[in-house]
């Protein structure tokens, strides 16, 4: 499982703008000296295996977030909306800003950018979006929580509203995958607002702690 580089860059911004530029580079240099794929450039073209993906943001944890896993989800998040709006899939949320794509449309071509394994599925419930994703060789809590915080984000930048996570299913069940509900505040507007289409299932599920 290759993941694009893209998530480099939006890790550097985010702890930079929030830790400042000594942190990060006193961060880096240790991921340089801990990791080797880490020492070379690292762009948003760039494939890295997802061994190196997951002891990457491992680190991230352990240096910067006092082994805190729930920074997963805030981090994750936070890549989704500068993605979309700085990043290199700017162009995107304009997109779909006017309607020429549809929310799940959008969520489901980034991933197909951004690794090249797993199926990802984003559909409409009455309540506002479901997101699942299956049929990976892998996966770690890393992946879970960055996956649906950036799915977060996503709703909420384009939709405008309030999303409460919801978990359906994840590691803690012992499957390979996840899904998560996101119900919306006024859901039926902000789901009209995002072009949205289709249906999707109405389980109920544990709410999330992102």
């Amino acid at each position: 499982m290759i993941i694009k580089g893209t998530f480099y860059a939006g890790r550097r911004r985010y702890v930079c703008a929030h830790q400042g530029q000594p942190t990060w580079d006193r961060f880096e240099a240790e991921l340089q000296e801990r990791l080797p794929r880490f020492r070379g450039l690292i762009t948003p073209t760039s494939r890295v295996d997802i061994d190196d993906y997951i002891a990457f943001q491992e680190l991230t944890i352990e240096l910067l977030y006092g082994g805190d896993q729930q920074a997963y989800w805030k981090l994750g998040y936070e890549s989704g909306r500068w993605a979309l709006t700085e990043g290199p899939y700017a162009h995107l949320l304009a997109g779909a800003q006017r309607g020429l794509t549809t929310l799940q449309e959008l969520m489901v071509r980034l991933w197909s950018v951004y690794t090249d394994q797993g199926r990802y599925r984003a559909t409409r419930s009455p309540e506002g979006f479901e997101i699942e994703v299956d049929q990976l060789d892998r996966w770690h809590a890393c992946i879970e929580l960055t996956i649906m915080g950036y799915g977060h984000g996503l709703i909420e930048l384009i939709t405008g509203a309030e999303a409460t996570p919801q978990r359906i299913y994840g590691a803690a069940e012992g499957r390979l995958g996840c899904m998560y509900r996101f119900e919306l505040d006024e859901a039926n507007d902000a789901i009209n607002a995002a072009g949205a289409a289709g249906s999707g299932p109405a389980a109920r599920g544990q709410q999330a702690r992102p």
